[in-house]
């Protein structure tokens, strides 16, 4: 079990492929909470490629993601599979594949 608090992961690349953590196999152990976490890609406003997501997660990775609070610029998508991914707290988009996203909800 891990706690990230506060944490900026960052990257800037000239390819989409690029993320910010990776969970293969049976990676994690119950869970990882990622605590108000900022994942920040160059995206294209600096020259750089925006990421397509920012994670790699499985169904059967042996824990979940917990985001309380995250936010992230610069990728389209958290993920391609949700199965493990938890949103919690006051993220800016609360919908699953939109959970995060740095921009405006339409209302």
């Amino acid at each position: 079990m891990n706690r990230f608090e506060g944490c900026r992961f960052e990257h800037w690349a000239d390819n989409n492929g690029v993320l910010h953590m990776i969970f293969t196999g049976t990676a994690l152990d119950r869970y990882v909470m990622l605590d108000h976490c900022a994942f920040i890609g160059g995206g294209s406003n600096s020259g750089a490629t925006t990421a397509l997501l920012a994670m790699t997660t499985t169904g059967t990775m042996g824990g979940s993601v917990l985001m309380w609070d995250c936010w992230l610029y610069g990728s389209t998508d958290w993920a391609a599979d949700y199965t493990m991914l938890e949103a919690l707290g006051n993220m800016t988009i609360a919908t699953s594949t939109d959970a995060g996203l740095s921009a405006p909800v339409a209302v």
